[in-house]
């Protein structure tokens, strides 16, 4: 008697995705025999839309119809700009840095009505929308 053992149905390979269009993903998750289970949405560094990493990773191997989630661009995540007016330059900068922005120009202005050394404006304006990284530019009190 010959006894013959099946190591089962091949196993496919999870595609690379990254960098590809959620739409044009989910075609080559289809092509390969595998099923989007879900879309998750991020924020990331690429463009909204754009895959940039799948579940299971690229290359692991799955069962014909296995699941595959694509994880996809939101665009870059954004930070309010805080409220600087009133604060010395350190502690702006510290402000600044603590959520992810820089400070920029510091422009040193006569100002009757406000305490020397204190921020009395600021751009981008405070609740503004900005990318991690953008430099705030702030005009400083000085003695009249």
């Amino acid at each position: 008697m010959l006894l013959i053992t099946s190591a089962g149905a091949a196993k496919i390979p999870v595609p690379d995705l990254a960098g590809y269009d959620a739409q044009l993903a989910r075609a080559f998750v289809r092509a390969a025999g595998l099923v989007v289970s879900r879309v998750e949405s991020v924020p990331a560094a690429a463009p909204p839309g754009v895959t940039v990493v799948t579940r299971p990773p690229a290359s692991a191997l799955l069962p014909p119809g296995g699941k595959v989630v694509l994880v996809v661009s939101q665009g870059a995540p954004t930070i309010g700009v805080p409220e600087l007016l009133g604060l010395s330059t350190t502690d702006a900068r510290v402000r600044l840095e603590q959520d992810g922005l820089r400070l920029g120009t510091v422009e040193r202005r006569r100002t009757p009505d406000a305490t020397p050394g204190t921020v009395v404006a600021q751009r981008p304006a405070a609740g503004t929308l900005a990318a991690p990284g953008t430099v705030v530019d702030i005009v400083v009190a000085r003695s009249p």
